[in-house]
């Protein structure tokens, strides 16, 4: 069974200081680990090279994506049109409840004077910003799809 996430011997170090050093370890599917160790240890170092928020110096580095990638089916996905068209009809139903999170965020943000509430509020807004290209993106598919029925 593949490994929900594993680490071979992944390395970081800044400058002359080596945070971590040649760590390795797998997590089977279905189970929950947690790092201990004491301060300077590298936990949170090995756990933003997880995440990818920094590079770890080794290449023997596979994350829960790649598992994912692996797990996906290499077969074709057929669907009817009726199919299609379901799912479509999700998509802007999804689209359509985005931009209503947008207009009501763009409305709070306004609205508030409690810093931390604009600062979620921002960060909301710049989400659902991604949202929409990603939607945006699927728009111009389903319009290619169109051109080939």
């Amino acid at each position: 069974m593949t490994p929900t996430l594993e680490l071979q011997a992944i390395c970081k170090s800044f400058g002359d200081l080596t945070a971590v050093n040649g760590v390795s370890f797998a997590v089977p599917q279905g189970t929950i680990y947690g790092l201990l160790g004491p301060n300077g240890a590298g936990k949170t170092t090995t756990l933003r090279m997880i995440m990818d928020i920094i590079r770890n110096d080794s290449h023997m580095h596979h994350r829960v994506q790649q598992f994912l990638i692996d797990s996906i089916t290499r077969t074709p996905i057929t669907m009817s049109p009726e199919d299609l068209a379901e799912v479509w009809g999700q998509i802007e139903a999804h689209d359509e409840l985005e931009r209503q999170t947008i207009e009501l965020a763009k409305e709070l943000k306004e609205q508030t004077t409690e810093p931390m509430h604009r600062i979620l509020l921002d960060y909301l807004l710049r989400d659902e910003e991604k949202h929409d290209t990603i939607l945006g993106d699927l728009e111009a598919f389903k319009k290619h799809m169109a051109k080939l029925s």
